[in-house]
């Protein structure tokens, strides 16, 4: 891929606009998408804990219900005692029979119980955690969204400063290199390799060592080609050659590009 540098300095001044603002346009949705990845994950586990919460209000009232059953069904005091917030459980390692049965029926779902509770005790912290990281990351965000506001202000700025002084040197270019003993065109590209002309790629010369506005210095050299045997086909397959990696359309329409050079297209040099 060619670069051309900018050889003025309005052209240098509208490309620092464009990239100053394309810059903060994509680092600012770089960040959004992050800020909301970090509130898909909060929401997550804020799912999360809400689910845990459901489970293990239904294990305390299976806990609740079987005990109750259990302690009816063998005439024993419950050893399950509970509150709208709490649970406990009076394991009985020593004892009467019934009591023994009850107390070794109910423990293994105490211990369920109890695990579900640790849980949810994590969860709850994990959750606390992510409030507290998901507002750090806003603190955050407001803070880059201002400072690539204002590298995005300062790109408009700069950009419309750039294109102003373009609008001013448009007449002055019209004019400028103009000949003024013949009619001459003045073209934007090579009229036999199609690349543009820039500071770097200046035009050829004419046998009376004038510059000749359509061919490039490398290709037109003192009011003669240097290469003067190349043909359109030859120069064709070798140009499409070095573009095979293209795509279809960017190859089809260099081509039509081609054919439309000066010393191509009517043969007339």
């Amino acid at each position: 891929m060619n670069i051309n540098i900018p050889d003025k300095l309005y052209k240098l001044l509208t490309l620092i606009g464009l990239i100053l603002i394309g810059y903060s346009f994509y680092n600012t949705e770089f960040i959004e998408q992050k800020y909301f990845s970090e509130i898909d994950k909060h929401r997550e586990v804020r799912d999360s804990l809400l689910l845990s919460e459901m489970i293990l209000k239904n294990e305390k009232q299976t806990l609740i219900g079987i005990s109750e059953s259990l302690s009816k069904k063998y005439s024993v005091e419950n050893p399950i005692s509970y509150s709208d917030s709490t649970v406990s459980f009076n394991r009985i390692l020593n004892g009467p029979k019934n009591d023994l049965i009850v107390s070794d029926s109910l423990n293994n779902l105490w211990k369920g119980y109890l695990t579900n509770s640790f849980k949810l005790d994590l969860i709850s912290k994990k959750l606390e955690f992510s409030i507290k990281y998901l507002e750090e990351e806003e603190n955050l965000k407001k803070a880059y969204f201002d400072n690539y506001d204002e590298i995005r202000n300062f790109g408009f700025f700069i950009l419309f400063l750039g294109i102003l002084l373009w609008t001013a040197d448009i007449p002055s270019q019209q004019n400028k290199n103009k000949p003024t003993k013949q009619e001459e065109k003045i073209y934007a590209n090579c009229q036999s390799c199609g690349k543009k002309f820039t500071s770097i790629l200046k035009y050829g010369t004419n046998k009376n060592k004038t510059k000749n506005y359509a061919f490039c210095k490398n290709c037109f050299e003192s009011g003669k080609f240097t290469n003067p045997d190349l043909t359109k086909d030859e120069f064709l397959n070798k140009t499409m050659e070095s573009v095979k990696n293209k795509n279809w359309f960017y190859r089809r329409i260099l081509k039509n590009k081609l054919d439309e050079l000066e010393r191509w297209s009517d043969n007339k040099y």
